[in-house]
């Protein structure tokens, strides 16, 4: 029964953190709230590592480095920019 409640908090984790990022996708808008995506990332892993639910686990680890990565991403390609 707690490994059940624990597949939902994790699973809710990482929908929260991927409609974080869907308005950025699709407006191209920032949004300051995707800065809390590492946060909830944490708390995803967190709750399905006792699950062992290897889809769960990767998927919060995805969402919580996700802010990192875009922000590589992001400087990669201002750098590219500003070489030309």
């Amino acid at each position: 029964m707690m490994f059940k409640i624990y597949n939902y908090i994790a699973l809710i984790c990482l929908v929260g953190g991927v409609c974080l990022w869907l308005p950025f996708f699709f407006n191209a808008t920032s949004n300051p709230a995707v800065v809390f995506t590492p946060i909830i990332g944490v708390i995803g892993v967190l709750f399905a590592l006792p699950t062992k639910k290897q889809l769960l686990i990767l998927g919060n680890i995805l969402v919580m480095v996700s802010f990192f990565m875009m922000m590589l991403v992001g400087y990669i390609i201002e750098a590219i920019w500003s070489l030309s």
